[in-house]
């Protein structure tokens, strides 16, 4: 008698991170700057985040920019959903990107794929979350990442 083949087993939740983890593009602020004189002798929180960023201090980075200033939220967001993302704290990131796909003219397509990869990390159990953006990405053919959700295996 032939053994029927094993079952397809769903994937579990530290492949979905790995796969989120795969496709995501840090957020390059290499070339940010924070729009304030640069005379200052006492360099802003935002500075110092920029700085910590570039060099790779997540902690510090979030630590700095608990409370952004309205002149600079884009990019403190920014910086924040990415810090957070690369802290692991899928979550956080998640809310800082929602927020930009919500305020961010220019920002808004990469806030989507990057709170979708948010979703990803954290399936099975933001499953709804992750189908909802995923559909919505897909219903337009205009948006810059839809071939990469049309192209990978969730």
């Amino acid at each position: 008698m032939i053994s029927p083949p094993p079952a397809e087993k769903a994937p579990q939740t530290t492949e979905y991170l790995a796969l989120a983890e795969e496709l995501y593009t840090p957020y390059d602020a290499s070339g940010l700057r924070s729009g304030e004189q640069e005379d200052t002798v006492t360099p802003s929180d935002f500075e110092r985040a920029v700085e910590a960023y570039n060099n790779k201090d997540w902690k510090k980075t979030v630590s700095l920019l608990k409370s952004p200033t309205p002149d600079q939220l884009t990019e403190s967001l920014k910086l924040r959903a990415h810090a957070y993302f690369q802290l692991g704290n899928f979550d956080k990131a998640a809310a800082d990107f929602q927020q930009l796909t919500e305020k961010s003219i220019s920002y808004k397509y990469d806030a989507e794929w990057n709170l979708l990869l948010c979703h990803l990390a954290r399936l099975p159990r933001q499953r709804a979350a992750f189908e909802e953006l995923r559909k919505r990405i897909l219903e337009n053919e205009e948006h810059p990442f839809y071939e990469r959700v049309r192209a990978v295996e969730w």
